[in-house]
């Protein structure tokens, strides 16, 4: 089960809420889960594949998405190339988190 949200999480969205009006028009994306998180700053878009460019990793905390949607704040909308969306093959634990 999630773990309920913390001073620490409350902090962190609304630093998040911030990033997204100096860099992506107000638009970021939060999705919680039964056991984590999953953040970004932006609005995922589907790919060629019709799948969402939406593969960020999972986290146990909201504080924790959030650092990581901090430093990838393209990462909702980028693709690597044609049909590829951004972030295929990205190992769970033990990136660049």
């Amino acid at each position: 089960m999630r773990q309920p949200l913390s001073l620490d999480d409350a902090e962190a969205f609304s630093i998040l809420a911030g990033a997204a009006r100096m860099m992506a028009d107000g638009h970021f994306t939060v999705l919680g889960f039964t056991t984590d998180w999953k953040a970004c700053l932006g609005t995922p878009h589907r790919c060629e594949n019709d799948e969402l460019s939406f593969r960020i990793p999972s986290f146990p905390t909201l504080t924790e998405a959030v650092k990581w949607a901090l430093r990838h704040p393209d990462a909702a909308h980028k693709e690597d190339e044609p049909g590829r969306c951004y972030g295929e093959g990205w190992e769970e634990p033990g990136d660049d988190r």
